[in-house]
């Protein structure tokens, strides 16, 4: 009996150690995606298939919610936008309030998500987005639009 509860107690720690281990390695990839981007990230563990379901479980919630603390700030350019960026340069989605337009950054989320996540329906890429911008910035009843970089006109005609 003594030997069988000290294997089951050897058994259970190492699942626990485990467990402790993938959540570390986990936090450190979606870290790194964060401030070195998806696509180096991926080179390190080997594939964005491995880093989709290393860092992020296959949920490409997990992913969106990576951006959950971008700021949004009024353009100089155009006070009828809001940017969301990332870091000072790069806005990773750009919202025009006039026409209420949402625009996604292509490279670094609505490619990834059709991509690497294997969305590859542009309407159910669409549902995920307004779902996450509906729980985290509370933009409802938006148009979303894939866009390279819309943000860079920042005209009320787009």
């Amino acid at each position: 009996m003594g030997d069988f509860l000290f294997l089951l107690i050897f058994i259970t720690m190492k699942i626990i150690i485990t467990e402790n281990q993938q959540e570390s390695i986990k936090m450190d990839l979606q870290n790194m995606v964060k401030d070195f981007g998806f696509g180096l990230t991926s080179k390190v563990v080997n594939g964005s298939k491995k880093l989709v379901k290393l860092a992020f479980n296959n949920d490409p919630m997990d992913f969106l919610n990576l951006f959950n603390d971008m700021n949004g700030v009024k353009s100089e350019a155009n006070p009828n936008w809001i940017l969301f960026k990332d870091d000072p340069k790069k806005t990773m989605i750009s919202y025009n309030r006039k026409k209420r337009r949402v625009y996604v950054n292509f490279r670094d989320i609505w490619n990834i998500l059709y991509h690497d996540f294997e969305i590859k329906n542009d309407m159910k890429v669409i549902k995920l987005i307004s779902k996450w911008l509906d729980e985290v910035y509370n933009l409802r009843d938006v148009e979303i639009l894939r866009g390279k970089a819309a943000y860079e006109y920042l005209t009320d005609e787009i």
